[in-house]
């Protein structure tokens, strides 16, 4: 079982993503709890345990610590991320 942790700077962004497509972001997220590496899932180059993944969009960018903790850094419309 992973935990889901999303930083403060994240959490701001999610807030400003509008209501109806929010909520699939948020379900999305939370989903990360079971499963880290859904299907459409992409790591990035530049960072090493970080990943993307797009749900609508917006995008979720995050990483894997320690096989066990999820955290969100950064969530924004894919264009602007």
């Amino acid at each position: 079982m992973n935990k889901v942790s999303i930083k403060k700077s994240a959490l701001k962004e999610l807030k400003a993503v509008p209501q109806n497509p929010g909520e699939s972001v948020k379900e999305t997220i939370l989903k990360l709890k079971d499963n880290p590496l859904p299907e459409g899932c992409g790591k990035l180059s530049v960072y090493g345990s970080c990943y993307r993944i797009r749900k609508g969009a917006c995008r979720i960018l995050y990483e894997i610590k320690a096989d066990t903790t999820v955290v969100v850094f950064k969530v924004g419309h894919r264009m602007a991320v």
